[in-house]
């Protein structure tokens, strides 16, 4: 499968290190947009920051890892978007890690 492990600018160079990238597995850091986008955390990031940066890709994956501090104990980011949203918007599988 088309894997898409999506992380803030932050944890990008140390994630590239520690997972192997392969033709179906990408690593992107995905650019937060909250709060004027000058804070690059993962905790930050939003399912419709997400969602902008999978629109920009020309090859979808088949399904998404998030990193699990974006979201709450019910699954929402801070605008309280649930994670699922992400998967009837986009039609894409998503797994948070």
């Amino acid at each position: 499968r088309r894997c898409l492990i999506a992380t803030s600018e932050l944890a990008y160079g140390i994630l590239a290190q520690c997972i192997q990238i392969t033709e179906n597995i990408r690593l992107e850091a995905v650019e937060n947009g909250f709060l004027g986008g000058n804070i690059m955390c993962a905790g930050l990031l939003t399912v419709k920051g997400i969602e902008k940066h999978l629109l920009k890709s020309q090859i979808l994956p088949e399904v998404v890892l998030l990193p699990a501090v974006i979201f709450d104990k019910t699954g929402r980011d801070l605008l309280g978007i649930h994670f699922k949203e992400l998967e009837e918007t986009i039609g894409i599988k998503v797994e948070i890690v």
